[in-house]
């Protein structure tokens, strides 16, 4: 629980309000989120981190496509960390209680990480109609 408030304190209270003040949602996003991927980077060194057996491109991407979503949340929405950090900390449990994140679930997270890319293609969508609308 501590990972998620900490982080989300950073990220999406202090670092996403000043990166979308240049970017507009989805690339806010995706700029917050690669550098919250590469943050965590050093853990998948260490072995006896949790994150030593997770697969890097599925981490990445999760982290990426969570940090669009949280931040259309944050926008949008105007909720403040708080979606991010529920998001964050379900991740996190479900990463210890379901085989969905360790070295046996690879499959499993490439259908969680599709889901998450129909949901960040759905806000793509949802943005481009409120800019254009017909």
């Amino acid at each position: 629980m501590g990972g998620p408030l900490i982080e989300e304190i950073g990220w999406r209270g202090y670092l996403q309000p000043r990166v979308n003040e240049r970017y507009r949602v989805i690339m806010a996003g995706l700029i917050v989120g690669v550098i919250w991927a590469i943050w965590h980077f050093p853990l998948f060194l260490v072995r006896e981190m949790f994150h030593h057996n997770l697969p890097l491109d599925q981490f990445f991407i999760t982290a990426v496509l969570m940090s669009v979503i949280m931040n259309f949340f944050l926008v949008k929405a105007q909720s403040g960390i708080w979606p991010a950090l529920v998001l964050h900390t379900f991740m996190n449990l479900t990463q210890e209680l379901t085989p969905l994140f360790n070295d046996q679930g690879h499959n499993l997270w490439i259908i969680t990480n599709g889901v998450l890319l129909v949901v960040v293609i759905y806000m793509i969508f949802i943005q481009a109609r409120k800019q254009n609308p017909d």
